[in-house]
């Protein structure tokens, strides 16, 4: 993983296009290791706006068909209130049950408070008929019941 840190410290450090980023070439451990990279230091908002368009118009990550990504991207996104990743968001998690995916992703968004919140309580209302309710009983646990 030395070669994909190196290219996660360029771009989110250096502050590097997502161009540069060897996407193509790497695979979905690689891919995961890059999007779930963080500074050593905790920082809030430690992505621009500008880094994260760059890196999901450039990577297709509003696009991307593998749910692990696709997690890992909206991690990022919301916990840096990156509002074109809503839609993004609301689409996963009215397509996603997974508990591992969606529990995480709403503990994201009631942390964001209120940006996240008004966000997790709209979706979780759509989304929570679909969820097996061991994923509801989860979740309300965070957001309430809707």
């Amino acid at each position: 993983f030395e070669a994909v840190d190196a290219a996660a410290s360029a771009f989110y450090v250096a502050k590097g296009p997502a161009s540069a980023v060897p996407w193509k070439d790497w695979n979905t451990q690689q891919r995961l290791r890059f999007l779930s990279w963080r500074p050593p230091v905790s920082l809030d908002n430690w992505l621009t706006p500008a880094q994260m368009a760059d890196l999901e118009s450039t990577l297709k990550l509003d696009s991307e068909g593998n749910a692990e990504l696709t997690f890992a991207w909206l991690q990022a996104a919301l916990a840096n209130r990156y509002e074109p990743a809503v839609a993004t968001a609301d689409r996963f998690l009215t397509s996603q049950g997974r508990r591992k995916f969606v529990l995480p992703l709403f503990q994201t968004l009631w942390a964001e408070g209120d940006w996240g919140r008004p966000i997790a309580t709209r979706i979780y209302a759509k989304a929570r008929p679909l969820y097996h309710p061991v994923t509801s009983n989860s979740v309300d646990q965070v957001v309430g019941r809707p």
